[in-house]
């Protein structure tokens, strides 16, 4: 006598079972999850994070106090040995927790001219991976300080200082992925051209104190453009 074949499940009942693991694996991962601990599980391995920065639109440079408001998308991907999982466990290998409940990076912006724009935004999801890789992106409006090139040139170098406001670097060690800032989605300006977006890392270490303090700086060196005039009209 033949075996009657296995119903194929619906793509309802396959949501269903996607809806019920995703619920099950949030409450499991956060029963206990204390929010405002660093996830540095040996004291000697800080915390890596990692940063990219990508320019948007520039929104306005004050020539009167050397300050530029840019808008940017910052990502930031650290390890959370906390929310690690099996995906057999679940059937999942990612899930999306509101960043706001998770541990997050201080990255602030030392050059920030106005306290609004000094820390990154923190709101929306993070996408979580099976192996405890968190990876955040979030929009930036940021206002900092420029410095005016040598005469003549009509350059301004302008740069986004980014480090921890807190931790030092053997707790957290801040990285760029890139040596540049990507301007790919750069929305072009009919007053202001990029003529380098560059990325530095920094380790400093001050009288003050042993330990170093890592910094990520991205300069952005604008060029006023120069006005075109209309072809004359023939006759």
């Amino acid at each position: 006598m033949r075996k009657p074949r296995p119903e194929k499940p619906s793509r309802g009942m396959l949501a269903g079972w996607s809806l019920a693991s995703a619920t099950r694996l949030r409450s499991d991962l956060l029963v206990s999850y204390d929010k405002t601990v660093i996830p540095q599980y040996m004291a000697d391995e800080p915390v890596e994070v990692q940063l990219a920065m990508s320019a948007q639109k520039i929104l306005n440079l004050d020539l009167s106090t050397d300050t530029l408001q840019i808008h940017t998308w910052l990502t930031m991907t650290w390890t959370d040995v906390r929310l690690k999982w099996d995906p057999e466990d679940y059937g999942v290998s990612s899930v999306r927790l509101p960043v706001k409940e998770l541990w997050t990076p201080d990255i602030t912006n030392y050059g920030s001219v106005d306290q609004d724009s000094t820390y990154v935004p923190i709101m929306g999801n993070a996408v979580i991976s099976s192996d405890g890789q968190v990876h955040y992106v979030t929009p930036w409006t940021l206002r900092t300080s420029c410095v005016v090139l040598p005469p003549g040139e009509e350059k301004w170098n302008c740069t986004v200082k980014l480090g921890s406001w807190v931790y030092d670097g053997y707790s957290m060690d801040v990285k760029n992925t890139a040596d540049t800032m990507d301007t790919s989605s750069f929305q072009m300006d009919r007053r202001w051209e990029v003529v380098s977006a560059e990325a530095h890392r920094h380790v400093a270490v001050y009288l003050c104190c042993p330990e170093p303090y890592i910094d990520v700086s991205y300069a952005l060196v604008l060029q006023r453009r120069m006005p075109t005039s209309s072809p004359s009209l023939q006759h």
